[in-house]
């Protein structure tokens, strides 16, 4: 989306209410849904690594959570997180307020966040993929799968709205794991 139009849609019957011209290169973005159902925020992560809000009234991009230096980008009910160097940040939408941090020496090089705000998916070029609890500031480790004896690494993750992790991986492959407790 280098420099082009951003459709802006409500999530229910995906219908378009307005076109948004947005003057600034964009890697990724995410729609993250608040406590009330006309309470959407859309992020735009910038190639810089900055992160930014668009206004929905105004179409225009507000500067977004400081000091984000992202690479990756997702969002669930009320969380939003981002990858960084420094590991995963999640984020409290309604709040604006960091809700958790997860240092790592290796950078994680996708996350993924449950529809319902329930836990965070963070793959490494270790082939390890840990699942968190995003409920909490300490985003306890809920369990890993290990992509590494197969030599692939997850590349994207997404978090399906029927509780499912979807993984595509380097070589292709696109693996589908089952998160228990989720929907």
């Amino acid at each position: 989306f280098a420099s082009g139009e951003l459709i802006r849609q409500r999530l229910e019957g995906l219908q378009i209410v307005g076109l948004s011209s947005v003057r600034a290169e964009v890697s990724a973005l995410a729609v993250c849904a608040g406590e009330a159902p006309d309470e959407l925020a859309l992020v735009v992560l910038r190639p810089s690594g900055d992160l930014a809000l668009l206004d929905p009234t105004t179409g225009q991009l507000v500067e977004g959570p400081p000091g984000a230096g992202a690479h990756a980008l997702a969002a669930g009910e009320r969380r939003l997180a981002w990858a960084s160097q420094a590991g995963v940040t999640v984020y409290d939408v309604p709040g604006e307020r960091p809700l958790g941090q997860l240092p790592s020496a290796t950078p994680p090089v996708a996350v993924a966040v449950a529809p319902d705000g329930s836990w965070l998916a963070c793959a490494y070029q270790d082939g390890r993929i840990a699942l968190h609890d995003a409920r909490t500031p300490a985003l306890a480790l809920l369990g890993v799968a290990d992509l590494g004896p197969a030599r692939d690494f997850a590349v994207v993750l997404h978090a399906a709205s029927d509780g499912r992790l979807l993984v595509g991986t380097r070589r292709g492959a696109v693996l589908r794991f089952e998160v228990l407790g989720s929907k």
